[in-house]
């Protein structure tokens, strides 16, 4: 049998790192520090005074930037969570001086997950902002339980988080089948990993170094989450970028997603400038004919009338379901700002026209709008006949 101190000095001959004193016991960290330059895939890690755009993700005017900020991702026993799920390595990456910094938090065994959970706990004092990819449905909630389950104090609750996976799938979702870290790795930072395990394998592997302690089976799983934060790093630095000043050769499908996401944040301006440069792009269907529903809407918001029916003009020349929404636009605009009633009405019966090809549930709640909106025009029309 392989004693506690052998088994620790193992440990540390398979990866660089030290041992945290803790009340409770030691915690084995392996540091990792990459330099001034380094890259992932594409991206240069090099944060230094960046992320300030970022704040605009989580809605909090303190997450100012990513300097004194701590990116983090854990490895489980298992995706269930609660009470019965540990978290087994906690990975925190950060910058500074435009170096990257990696330190992997391990829990050696089970019955020192005390130790394990105070070291981990002094060092994330040390940050003010958080950054995860789905961290607040799946690494925080599992952190926590294992904190209150210790009686331990989790600082982390309230601290400004970016959770990345949010943002990604409204950025790239429309031209990648999957927002999974490794499939964004691979398309967006142009990282391809070699050699790498699987996400569904470490839980066996971290089950079976309780059983035999052969510390160089975990190589490859310290690896695995060392990736996943150099990703995430990477992923994050990408996204501030994208939210400061799009590249020219930015894809088109990326320009669209970040119009949406300029929309959600009520920055119209800005979300104006990606449709328009995603349908110049040549954006293709049918997220081009999405993005010039979008385009015409807000122009019509800001009172570029003129802009928004160019755009319902073209729409309703194309077959499908937005033609009908562009009768719409159309008859509004010449009843309410034309005063052209019988345009109104001749616009209204081509949606209702349209409305007979479709057969999803608005339907009838369309219809039924429609023939009041027709309604209303007819009886105008009749008074001023008489009148």
């Amino acid at each position: 049998m392989v004693t506690t101190t052998a088994r620790r000095r193992l440990l540390a001959d398979h990866l660089p790192g030290r041992y945290r004193e803790t009340p409770f016991g030691r915690c084995f960290v392996a540091e990792w520090r990459f330099p001034v330059g380094h890259q992932h895939g594409l991206v240069k890690l090099d944060g230094s005074g960046g992320g300030t755009s970022l704040g605009r993700l989580v809605r909090d005017g303190e997450f100012d930037g990513l300097d004194g900020a701590l990116f983090l991702d854990v490895e489980t026993t298992g995706l269930a969570g609660g009470t019965g799920t540990y978290v087994f390595l906690v990975g925190l990456a950060y910058l500074r001086g435009g170096q990257v910094y990696v330190e992997q938090f391990f829990l050696d065994d089970l019955p020192e997950e005390r130790a394990f959970l105070v070291s981990l706990s002094e060092r994330l004092g040390d940050f003010r902002r958080l950054v995860t990819f789905n961290g607040k449905s799946f690494d925080l909630p599992l952190l926590q339980t294992r904190f209150v389950l210790a009686r331990e104090r989790f600082r982390w609750a309230d601290v400004p988080h970016l959770d990345l996976l949010f943002t990604a799938r409204r950025l790239w979702r429309h031209r990648l089948e999957s927002c999974r870290l490794e499939r964004l790795e691979a398309a967006i930072v142009g990282f391809h990993r070699r050699g790498d395990i699987p996400g569904w394998l470490i839980p066996s592997i971290f089950f079976s170094y309780l059983r035999e302690r052969d510390p160089a089976n975990l190589v490859p799983v310290f690896r695995h989450n060392l990736n996943d934060l150099l990703a995430l790093v990477a992923l994050t630095l990408t996204v501030d970028e994208l939210l400061t000043t799009p590249r020219p050769e930015c894809p088109a499908a990326d320009l669209y997603g970040l119009g949406r996401l300029w929309l959600d944040l009520d920055e119209h301006d800005r979300a104006i400038v990606c449709f328009e440069r995603a349908l110049v792009e040549g954006l293709a269907k049918p997220h081009a004919t999405e993005a010039a529903r979008l385009l015409a809407t807000t122009y019509r918001q800001l009172q570029r009338r003129e802009d928004a029916i160019a755009i319902w003009q073209r729409l309703a020349a194309e077959p499908g379901s937005l033609a009908t929404f562009a009768f719409v636009e159309l008859a509004k605009h010449s009843e309410h700002q034309m005063r052209e009633l019988e345009a109104a009405r001749d616009w209204t019966l081509r949606a209702l026209a349209g409305l007979e090809r479709r057969r999803d549930d608005r339907v009838a709640r369309e219809r039924a709008d429609l023939r009041r909106r027709l309604d209303r025009l007819e009886r105008k029309l009749t008074k001023r006949r008489a009148g």
